[in-house]
């Protein structure tokens, strides 16, 4: 294992502390550069793979202070190693929160089930739970739309800062995952976003530290364990009180549909060019979920204008 840093100009490196590693120098030539690979001695045969992957870890760290701008890390296979070490873990994750969906969905359904029960219909395509993007997975299941507008009420209180988080902290929040589940199964929703960042290193193979990698496994095995506990204590035994009433293929698709309401409701009291350019931005965002989720258009017009006549029956009432 191996780490390769790219130097601006040469250096000997004087009174920097290289025990424990091999150093091999390669000069580009006709340039300044030189790029240093440093790998650990192979003395100890005991070390396994994650030590030497923290220990050169830990040599990048002390370059970076030695040397701020003096170089760029080119190759960190210390960095492939902990990005290898999370992927399976962040497979077994998705694979587990779609199982807890399929079941979930299966009970909603009361067991009477088919392939299609697994299927939404977007732009007359039907699709499977498991094409559903990771990020809007966590808007639909993890979060509660209400939430905002209450929290947006407060917001425009005269409060201090402690009076504003106590309110905050008042206010019921009432989730999808929560009614799947019941009580008691908080470790995911309260760091989903932490795992999304996780995957998004690890599918873009960004630098993951030594630090950041044991904070990545810690999160993961945990969640991974409430997922299982989850699915063997509450679904697949089918004991909690919410799971018949939940409906995940619903609710994904309302999500939707919702963006499509608020975008036509903005742009008919829209008063202002701001008011129209945001409805503007929400019709297109509209459209933009509706084509990666293929969300049929023509639904969400026809809810659209529903929304539109309820509302003229209702100023024709007034």
């Amino acid at each position: 294992m191996k780490n390769q840093y790219m130097f601006f100009s040469e250096q000997l490196f004087d009174g920097f502390d290289l025990t424990g590693y091999v150093k091999a120098d390669v000069c580009i030539p006709n340039t300044s550069v030189h790029i240093y690979e440093f790998a650990c001695e192979d003395d100890d045969s005991s070390i396994d793979d994650e030590a030497k992957a923290k220990r050169l870890d830990t040599l990048s760290g002390r370059l970076a202070e030695a040397y701020p701008d003096a170089f760029q890390i080119i190759n960190s296979e210390s960095s492939q190693y902990f990005c290898g070490q999370i992927y399976p873990l962040i497979v077994s994750f998705e694979t587990k929160l779609r199982h807890a969906l399929y079941i979930s969905r299966a009970l909603f359904e009361n067991g009477n089930v088919s392939k299609k029960s697994f299927q939404y219909t977007v732009a007359k395509t039907e699709k499977l739970i498991e094409e559903i993007d990771f990020g809007e997975i966590y808007d639909a299941i993890f979060t509660d739309k209400d939430l905002k507008p209450r929290l947006m009420k407060e917001y425009t209180l005269n409060l201090t800062k402690a009076d504003l988080l106590k309110r905050i902290q008042e206010i019921e929040e009432d989730t999808l995952w929560r009614k799947i589940v019941g009580t008691g199964y908080g470790y995911i929703e309260n760091h989903f976003l932490e795992i999304k960042d996780f995957r998004n290193n690890v599918m873009h193979n960004h630098l993951i530290s030594s630090k950041r990698f044991d904070v990545a496994r810690e999160v993961l095995q945990k969640a991974n364990a409430e997922l299982d506990r989850a699915i063997s204590d509450k679904l697949i035994v089918n004991r909690s009180a919410y799971l018949n009433e939940v409906d995940i293929v619903g609710a994904l698709n309302k999500m939707i549909f919702a963006l499509g309401t608020m975008a036509y409701n903005m742009n008919q009291l829209a008063s202002s060019d701001a008011a129209k350019n945001m409805a503007q931005a929400l019709s297109m965002m509209r459209q933009r979920l509706a084509h990666n989720q293929e969300v049929p258009l023509e639904d969400v017009e026809q809810v659209e204008e529903a929304d539109v006549n309820e509302n003229q029956e209702e100023q024709d009432n007034a």
